[in-house]
């Protein structure tokens, strides 16, 4: 049987497991299979593999998908593990703080604090290489032998707005175009202006456009003096790709000097190396200081768009704390804000306040997390008539680097579960020093109206506890010592509960786990869970055995890369299976499994599609078959556990 913690943590927990990671590296995602094939069991000694009659049985399809119940007792231990480490990690994964997703081939599900860092020095060398165009477009060697036939020629003839003062034109083998001076405001405002078409070749330009306007002073001759109101240029290469770049002042108009706001926008559509993006623009203000002199710019403000090709929008924002230019190691403030893809039936956005001090700004190493907070929110409506969603809030002791955690700090997480839920509430506070000391206090409202508290407290020696007391009077104790890495947890249920009690035990080592589960029932028998876990952060193996009577049931479940998740399993009466887990944004989960008993009458076989929410609640069908007949049955789960199928004549049989 699950616990509502249990319950309550399918969701809330859906970041890096951290004491995993401290461990094993075990991925988040096994710890969902694990937990969320708790449906399909039951804790019975009553498993029926023979049969009187020739038509398939519900009984005997409900006993073939109990064995997968095992595998829940192994998630629980974990959890509770889980429980006992710093609850800032785990915060601190859920407001994006490690580098898990890669900005390269992020496909619109969220993106880390590095992530942004990379995607603002990625803008603002764009818009360096935006600028250094420009000046090589504005110091062509060329340009002084144009001008000058431009000056010879405005001295013969009046110059009005749009005259063209020289035009060259030429075609060659690879490549034609023009270079053309053109007047914008008489006398002294020119527009300079180059084109170039070339033959398609694969990774280069196909065309490429390149402008500026200057102030030549009335010293065409000479652009020493010359002032630069606005840069453009717009290259497109084989494949689609158009990117785009303009250099203007703020205000619209004047030269772009020392003193003077810029906005410099860049836009690319169709981006080659990225191929999910239909397009991604930055928009940078900024002060040039001379435009000529590389590396003297000061920074104002950055705004970075990427648009997936699924309609999915991230938009990041950076400007200093105080409103004024951004130095290198100010403090910053960045926003960021998604939007899912109009076909995600299940997440609407997700947006992130920082406070970071961003280092160099070239370099997304150095950045420091100073103060961060995410919100999510998901499609659907919540009890309190608003939209499922998940608030978290980190204030770390002291600033945190990409990738690091954090030693202590304050957290805050806040989430409204769907109303359809059984856990409908959750509220989390963590007080952390660096010595390890402190508090987590959880308050968990369920659908009933009911709810349970938790309170976890470190002792900064290495000793943890906790402590639940739940409204229904089942009390939970427990104890963990991190330099042995031993811990135990004690469950009494309230009396006239069946199982009556329930003891976790176990060793946690950096070499691996260790555990046992044991639920006493009423007539004192005793169901016990053993497991052992070992490997790395790329691949891993968990092995173990449940005993229930004078069944066993032993399993397996391995994990490659965090992404190849399946687990088998072989009982001593004859019947076997097997099940492979996706994990489904927010907590959910897809799971399907098979099971066939070849010794049992009849030869029956089971495959099951069951999908559970974050609450461990789920529905779906199994497809039985049994004296060559094949049948199919609907099944429930509620968030504490309990299964049952419908065998389609008024009956439900508790699986």
């Amino acid at each position: 049987m699950l616990t509502p913690a249990f319950l309550a943590n399918c969701f809330t927990n859906s970041s890096t497991n951290s004491f995993a990671k401290k461990t094993l590296g075990l991925p988040l995602i096994l710890l969902a299979l694990i937990g969320l094939m708790v449906g399909l069991g039951g804790c019975s000694e009553d498993d029926p593999t023979e049969i009187d009659v020739d038509e398939p049985q519900a009984t005997v399809a409900a006993s073939l998908s109990q064995p997968t119940q095992t595998v829940a007792a192994v998630e629980e231990n974990l959890r509770q593990l889980d429980l006992f480490e710093n609850p800032l990690n785990s915060l601190a994964s859920d407001v994006g703080l490690y580098q898990d997703p890669d900005f390269e081939g992020w496909t619109g599900e969220g993106m880390s604090f590095p992530d942004q860092g990379a995607a603002l020095a990625a803008a603002m060398r764009r818009i360096d290489n935006l600028k250094s165009t420009s000046v090589k477009l504005a110091t062509a060697d060329d340009r002084p032998r144009q001008l000058a036939i431009a000056m010879e020629k405005s001295e013969t003839s009046e110059i009005a707005d749009g005259d063209t003062l020289f035009v060259e034109h030429f075609a060659a083998p690879d490549s034609s175009g023009l270079n053309a001076l053109i007047v914008v405001t008489a006398p002294d405002l020119v527009r300079f202006v180059v084109q170039r078409e070339y033959p398609p070749t694969f990774g280069k330009p196909v065309r490429f456009e390149q402008e500026i306007v200057m102030d030549t002073n009335g010293t065409l001759e000479d652009d020493t003096d010359d002032l630069y109101h606005s840069a453009t240029h717009e290259v497109e290469m084989t494949g689609g790709e158009i990117a785009y770049g303009h250099l203007a002042p703020v205000s619209g108009e004047g030269p772009m000097q020392a003193g003077v706001q810029v906005l410099a926008h860049s836009r690319v559509e169709n981006p080659r190396w990225h191929i999910l993006q239909a397009w991604n623009e930055t928009d940078i203000i900024m002060d040039t200081g001379d435009f000529r002199t590389d590396g003297d710019e000061t920074i104002y403000s950055f705004e970075v768009t990427v648009h997936w090709r699924n309609d999915a929008e991230y938009t990041a924002q950076l400007a200093a704390s105080d409103d004024g230019p951004i130095q290198d190691a100010d403090q910053v403030r960045a926003l960021g804000f998604l939007t899912a893809a109009p076909t995600d039936n299940w997440l609407e956005s997700i947006s992130d306040t920082m406070v970071a001090v961003m280092g160099d700004l070239d370099d997304e190493s150095d950045d420091l997390l100073v103060e961060m907070s995410r919100g999510t929110v998901f499609d659907g409506i919540a009890s309190d008539g608003g939209q499922p969603r998940n608030y978290v809030h980190i204030l770390p002791s002291e600033p945190v680097a990409p990738g690091e955690e954090p030693c202590g700090g304050l957290a805050e997480q806040d989430v409204w579960y769907p109303a359809a839920w059984w856990l409908v509430h959750l509220q989390r506070e963590a007080d952390i020093d660096c010595d390890g000391s402190g508090t987590l206090h959880e308050l968990r409202e369920l659908r009933d109206g009911s709810s349970f508290e938790r309170t976890i407290t470190w002792d900064g020696s290495g000793n943890a506890t906790i402590t639940e007391n739940r409204l229904d009077g089942t009390q939970v104790t427990g104890t963990f010592n991190e330099s042995t890495g031993e811990y135990s947890i004690a469950t009494v249920f309230p009396a006239g509960n069946d199982p009556v009690s329930r003891h976790q035990s176990g060793q946690s080592l950096e070499t691996g786990i260790t555990a046992t589960d044991v639920f006493v029932w009423q007539d004192a028998h005793a169901d016990s869970t053993s497991f052992a876990a070992s490997g790395d952060e790329t691949e891993f193996t968990i092995t173990g055995y449940k005993v229930r009577g004078d069944l066993r049931e032993d399993f397996t479940i391995s994990v490659i890369d965090g992404d190849s998740i399946t687990g088998v399993w072989s009982r001593n009466d004859g019947a076997s299976g097997d099940f492979t887990l996706e994990q489904l944004e927010g907590g959910s989960s897809h799971l399907v499994f098979s099971a066939t008993d070849s010794q049992a009458e009849g030869n029956p076989s089971v495959t099951g599609d069951l999908w559970f929410a974050p609450d461990g609640s789920g529905t779906g069908t199994i497809t039985f078959t049994q004296f060559g007949l094949t049948v199919t049955y609907e099944i429930t789960f509620g968030p504490d556990g309990a299964g049952v199928l419908d065998d389609g004549e008024g009956n439900l049989v508790a699986l």
